[in-house]
């Protein structure tokens, strides 16, 4: 179908979307199509007596409209479509990661390398976008003004508190630090988009008020893994 007006545009929020002429912008359009930023998109082609094309592009399905002169025409055009349905099919694991990739989780964490293992499982996993202290070098800049930069980009927190501080008393506290980033991040994101994951023998908040506790077996980290996702989802659908 030869068309006199054609566009690709992409949406990469509610208030953000871009516009591309084809054919002179196509590869630009396309290439912010395929990225984790895009959240829908739309590809329109306009042609001469009454032809008209639109593909709407959405997380979970796509949708596509024909406007034709007559009934064979439309035909015509479902029909390459159809003959390549099976090809260009995105899995659901592929869509589910797609949306998982448009928000971001910081996990704060002490020196025990568990935590490695929750952003693994977060990102290889699931597709989530994780951020961590150590994501970015970050020389030159106060751990203050790193922390509030890091709370503004995530959408969900995770503490992972392991004893590693030994009290006076013989008890086993988290490190100041992943305390600090739990108050901060609460005051941020709220309470209900901070989770803190409790390794079994170390102490909890002295003022635990609206916390959200998952406690797991001392060096298994893995068998929260489930819950730590299915509260993710319960914030975000």
């Amino acid at each position: 179908m030869h068309a006199d007006f054609s566009e690709v545009k992409v949406e990469v929020d509610e208030d953000t979307a871009w516009t591309f002429s084809v054919p002179s912008e196509a590869d630009e359009g396309y290439s912010m199509y395929r990225s984790a930023t895009c959240t829908n998109a739309e590809i329109s082609y306009r042609g001469p007596d009454d032809q008209n094309l639109w593909v709407y592009f959405y997380t979970s399905r796509t949708l596509v409209l024909v406007r034709m002169p007559t009934r064979a025409n439309v035909e015509g055009i479902f029909s390459i479509f159809e003959s390549n349905l099976q090809a260009c099919q995105i899995s659901q694991e592929d869509i589910e990661k797609k949306k998982n990739a448009a928000f971001r989780i910081f996990i704060g964490h002490g020196r025990s390398p568990l935590w490695r293992d929750l952003r693994d499982h977060l990102h290889d996993k699931h597709g989530y976008a994780v951020e961590t202290f150590e994501t970015e070098a970050r020389a030159g800049h106060h751990v203050t003004e790193i922390l509030d930069q890091l709370g503004e980009s995530a959408a969900f927190a995770i503490m992972v508190m392991t004893g590693e501080n030994e009290s006076a008393e013989g008890t086993l506290h988290a490190r100041e630090n992943v305390i600090h980033e739990t108050g901060l991040f609460q005051g941020v994101l709220g309470l209900h988009k901070v989770v803190v994951l409790l390794e079994d023998g170390c102490e909890e908040f002295s003022n635990r008020a609206g916390v959200q506790y998952i406690p797991f077996a001392k060096g298994n980290i893995k068998e929260v893994f489930g819950e730590v996702v299915a509260t993710i989802r319960r914030q975000f659908g």
